[in-house]
């Protein structure tokens, strides 16, 4: 029956462990068919819900520097000339540099 349950993992893509195969497979056939097919089951949304969780991320925040939303408008404002070149360049994608 071992080697039964192995060869179902092993379809299912799932490599298992002796101790592992020592808790699904029985002696009854169709206990241990049960065993693996509602561990295949939960092994896969197990894995299904990582990666998801893995690929949600941040949103990344408009702007550049710690999500600075300056407009056009604001930057050209700055009085000093060092400061508004600056902003100018912190904010490239306003301006089509």
């Amino acid at each position: 029956m071992t080697k039964t349950a192995r060869g179902m993992l092993h379809e299912a893509g799932i490599t298992a462990s002796d101790e592992l195969l020592a808790v699904m497979v029985t002696t009854d056939a169709d206990k241990t068919k049960k065993a693996v097919d509602s561990f295949v089951t939960l092994f896969n949304e197990t894995v299904e819900n990582a990666v998801k969780d893995r690929l949600k991320g941040n949103v990344p925040k408009a702007g550049k520097k710690g999500g600075n939303t300056m407009t056009k408008d604001q930057i050209m404002a700055i009085k000093d000339p060092v400061e508004r070149q600056q902003a100018i360049i912190d904010n490239r994608e306003l301006f089509n540099i």
